[in-house]
């Protein structure tokens, strides 16, 4: 005879389907209902595991209709909802905001004569800091305590992302009263919760905050992780403090961690913020060589950095590059580059990059196509600058105050007085205020 499948076989099956992510779910669903069915078509009885993980597996996909589905079945079993299943459904009103209904869910739970377990309370913990409500999380931690449920390490973790986007002003306060909770309840912080406390005083700008929270973590024994030293080498590289970001990255590979995008991404924008071009090419080829192919992102500021050093040659080479990988480069740092050239004295070759920019789709403003103009102004190329203009007009880009000046300057030193009176009323009938101000843009 064959092996007759049992409860914590289907268990397991249906377990597994509630963990289904992404174009899964969905088909996951009705397979572990099917399952469900199979059992009965077996006779192996359902227990209140099988029904909690099919309501799990709903509330994962946000879908009201199928965990009450399981709800009515679970009843139709003579099944009576246990804390798993409370929690699962609190779960779900949470996800959809509603934490007044959780909350309902809660008072259920213990009219029922069921004791609420750190999950549960986790639950609406999690659903209070969601929408914001720092004072009530404070409250609900001490109504888990009342109730005689021990906090765990994830219970603080929830409440320090509930103290993060408060007032951070506050962060050295909040910070000391975790801790102090955590200790009065026994639990350990571990590295998480110390990465939690760093990001706080980071936030509200205390590097030195950060730097205490990563002494007393190590003084409590705690091993940082990846996260802690992706932290502080953020927090030196957005001070412009180069070189203790080079250090703790060399800390960091000597405790056996490898630098990752976090790591690479601070690090280039250290070199970004100290405008060293070169410096950021070389964190940028060393991110490549490690296996990590650079972002979008990463591609446009070294293309915006060497643009603002006035450095165009190389600027437009690593634009071509990630041309050719088929990395797309933000307008914003294309324009950077055009204004590069045209700052450069090459306004031709500006011209032709604008080109390449809007056969693909982009479109420069105002401060682009007045900075080519300028460049031919300069060379008294007055029919390129009306030219340009032209284009400018064509790409429905509105002219500005600046535009115009540009255009009289170069109408004056051709000599063409009555071109120079004519944009000069322009100027006086379209910018009054401007002209008034003597404002230049």
């Amino acid at each position: 005879a064959g092996l007759r499948a049992d409860t914590a076989t289907y268990n397991t099956l249906i377990d597994a389907l509630a963990e289904a992510d992404g174009e899964k779910r969905q088909p996951a669903g009705a397979a572990a209902l099917s399952l469900l069915d199979e059992m009965r078509a077996q006779g192996v009885e359902a227990d209140h595991t099988t029904y909690n993980s099919l309501l799990k597996g709903f509330v994962r996909r946000r879908d009201d209709a199928g965990a009450e589905d399981v709800l009515e079945r679970m009843a139709a079993a003579g099944l009576s909802p246990d804390v798993v299943t409370y929690s699962a459904l609190m779960h779900l009103h949470c996800q959809a905001g509603d934490v007044a209904a959780a909350e309902a869910v809660l008072k259920t739970m213990e009219e029922a004569g069921l004791q609420p377990n750190t999950v549960a309370f986790n639950t609406l913990l999690h659903g209070l800091v969601a929408r914001g409500d720092v004072d009530d999380a404070t409250r609900m931690l001490h109504r888990m305590e009342a109730c005689g449920v021990r906090p765990d390490e994830k219970t603080f973790s929830i409440l320090l992302r509930a103290f993060a986007s408060s007032d951070g002003g506050a962060a050295a306060g909040a910070a000391e009263y975790t801790l102090q909770q955590m200790d009065r309840a026994g639990v350990a912080a571990g590295a998480s919760v110390y990465n939690s406390l760093m990001s706080m005083h980071l936030k509200a700008g205390d590097v030195a905050g950060a730097e205490e929270m990563l002494r007393r973590m190590r003084a409590a024994g705690v091993r940082p992780d990846q996260v802690t030293f992706n932290t502080m080498i953020s927090a030196y590289a957005k001070r412009g403090d180069l070189k203790r970001a080079l250090a703790k990255r060399l800390e960091m590979q000597g405790r056996g961690f490898r630098a990752d995008y976090y790591t690479y991404t601070s690090l280039l924008m250290a070199h970004v913020r100290k405008k060293d071009a070169e410096g950021a090419e070389d964190v940028f080829r060393e991110m490549a060589a490690a296996g990590l192919a650079p972002q979008p992102e990463h591609y446009s500021v070294l293309v915006s950095t060497y643009s603002n050093a006035g450095d165009a040659a190389s600027a437009e080479r690593v634009l071509w590059e990630a041309k050719g990988l088929g990395v797309p480069i933000h307008g914003s740092n294309v324009c950077a580059l055009i204004n590069a050239h045209a700052k450069g004295g090459a306004p031709d070759r500006a011209r032709e990059v604008l080109a390449h920019l809007r056969e693909e789709g982009g479109e420069a403003n105002a401060v682009t196509y007045n900075c080519i103009m300028t460049a031919y102004a300069h060379r008294r190329d007055i029919k390129s600058v009306k030219a340009v203009l032209r284009e400018m007009e064509d790409a429905k880009v509105a002219p500005t105050v600046v535009t115009y000046r540009v255009l009289l300057g170069a109408y004056r030193k051709a000599g063409n007085r009555a071109a120079a009176n004519a944009v000069m009323q322009k100027l006086s009938r379209d910018f009054p205020r401007e002209m008034e101000a003597g404002r230049g843009s």
